[in-house]
């Protein structure tokens, strides 16, 4: 579905982000999205799980059915990538979920302060393979 680049994202988009952003503990201004940009950050909230769902049932799925996670191809599409909206340091939630997962993967946590939202979110997306969260 294409959209004109220029077009302002609808109230509906706008509400919608902001659901999926309070279920992952992200905050996500849209106030100058346009109807492009909603629909890539709606696509991307939704490929991130829930980390408070996703933490409390991945040990059950481990544990009955070991690791369930899929590999997903890294995109390095420039759009990605953080912007003004995202230079704002990640969560306590965000932290937290990617601390469990690290340790997890026998992978170094992160300080506080040390990732933007942007940038955890990615790195969450990057460690739920090698936990075992698909």
């Amino acid at each position: 579905m294409g959209f004109d680049e220029t077009e302002l994202r609808t109230e509906k988009q706008a509400s919608i982000i902001q659901r999926l952003a309070n279920e992952r503990g992200v905050t996500v201004d849209t106030d100058d999205f346009t109807k492009a940009d909603a629909k890539h950050e709606i696509d991307k909230l939704r490929a991130m799980e829930n980390p408070v769902r996703a933490h409390s049932h991945s040990h059950q799925l481990r544990s009955k059915h070991g690791n369930m996670g899929s590999e997903r191809a890294q995109d390095d599409n420039p759009k990605d990538k953080p912007s003004s909206k995202f230079s704002e340091p990640m969560t306590e939630q965000q932290r937290r979920f990617i601390a469990v997962m690290a340790k997890e993967a026998g992978e170094p946590i992160p300080h506080k302060g040390e990732l933007d939202k942007g940038d955890a979110g990615r790195r969450i997306q990057e460690l739920k393979p090698k936990t075992g969260r698909a």
